[in-house]
């Protein structure tokens, strides 16, 4: 079935092009927004564009490094028709750019609907474990192993398949979003943060979300994430399965009031850095008015 979807993707996502031009017909916006680009034809979108209204694009993963269920063809023959590129990582920034086309820096965020509820007290009894939550692909198997056979207890909120690591030391869980992750955040001594091949060098959604709940985070080392946080206080980072499983060992067995400390010190970083949907939102404003108004970004 996936297989077929595949190959017949231009087929079936065509209607949606038409529907998306058709409905810029009825409301008449200034701007059209479109979220990732994927099921969108370019001629689709130099319909929309004849009427003379602005495209602006934001890709939530990568235009140029992706699997087949984030990206397509699609995708990289649109790039020249968007009037703004909206992009979470400076690689894809810096690289639109030197083809010559706009593009503006707009990181991932939290919003307080999910990952802002109350921090454990120190009373509170913690899961002395890993947690892991999130799709399981060849790189996180790997490391999740690692850090298992090293005798860590990791728990992966997660659908089992077939392939997936089986260790003593390794529990599936069901699959927890949302204000339910934020919680196991809260409670997991340890919250693991993997990226995926794209988000390399920077960050990704889980980065504030985990910091704005509270979490202990080990996470990938990136210059994202020295920028944002403050390594050893508010996160740890890792560069290598080794490094990982020592920081965890580390912090399994710290007592329960550093890791509270770290944990505040988590939602401080995000709560002072301006991290929130809401600053994103007004930059995105910003730009938007900018670009309306013919001014630089």
């Amino acid at each position: 079935m996936r297989l077929m979807t595949r190959l017949a993707w231009p087929h079936l996502w065509r209607p949606l092009g038409r529907a998306m031009v058709d409905e810029a017909e009825r409301w008449q916006p200034d701007v059209v927004w479109v979220f990732r680009g994927r099921e969108v034809a370019p001629e689709h979108l130099e319909a929309v564009r004849r009427r003379g209204r602005l495209l602006v694009n934001f890709n939530p993963d990568h235009p140029f490094r992706h699997g087949p269920a984030t990206g397509n063809e699609w995708i990289r023959q649109s790039l020249p028709l968007y009037d703004l590129h909206l992009a979470w990582h400076r690689e894809v920034v810096e690289r639109l750019q030197r083809e010559g086309l706009d593009a503006a820096y707009l990181p991932f965020g939290y919003d307080d609907v999910h990952w802002l509820a109350p921090l454990a007290a120190g009373t509170e009894a913690e899961v002395p474990r890993i947690a892991f939550a999130g799709t399981l692909d060849a790189r996180r198997h790997a490391l999740i192993e690692a850090l298992a056979r090293t005798g860590l207890p990791v728990d992966v909120f997660a659908e089992r398949r077939p392939g997936h690591p089986t260790h003593p030391n390794i529990r599936y869980l069901p699959p927890v979003f949302g204000a339910e992750y934020a919680r196991v955040a809260a409670r997991y001594r340890v919250s693991l943060n993997a990226f995926r091949p794209w988000n390399e060098g920077a960050h990704n959604m889980r980065s504030f979300e985990l910091a704005a709940a509270g979490a202990v985070q080990l996470a990938p080392d990136s210059t994202d994430h020295r920028r944002f946080f403050r390594p050893d206080e508010s996160i740890f980072l890792y560069r290598s399965a080794d490094e990982a499983a020592a920081f965890a060992e580390r912090l399994l067995h710290l007592p329960k009031g550093e890791t509270l400390h770290i944990r505040r010190q988590a939602r401080n970083d995000c709560l002072r850095g301006g991290h929130h949907y809401r600053w994103r939102a007004r930059r995105v404003y910003e730009l938007l008015h900018a670009l309306r108004s013919g001014r630089p970004f």
